[in-house]
């Protein structure tokens, strides 16, 4: 299972990485799938200092793409 970056204590529920299968490094497809508590909690974790240094810092320079998109749970 990959490590995941979720703390709950700061409105994160859930945080996945899955890889699209057939695709292998260094060209692997990822889907990064996170739950929040709310809309605060999201915005919160992206302007964190771990975010900021790893996520735009490491990570997502060197993304080929990349696409967000939001739903909401249902229940």
């Amino acid at each position: 299972m990959a490590r995941t970056t979720c703390w709950p204590d700061r409105g994160c529920r859930d945080s996945q990485v899955a890889a699209r299968r057939g695709s292998a490094a260094p060209h692997r497809a990822l889907c990064f799938y996170e739950i929040y508590d709310d809309e605060a909690a999201h915005k919160a974790h992206g302007e964190s200092a771990q975010f900021q240094a790893y996520g735009f810092g490491d990570a997502i320079p060197r993304l080929e793409s990349r696409e967000r998109v939001f739903y909401e749970t249902l229940s």
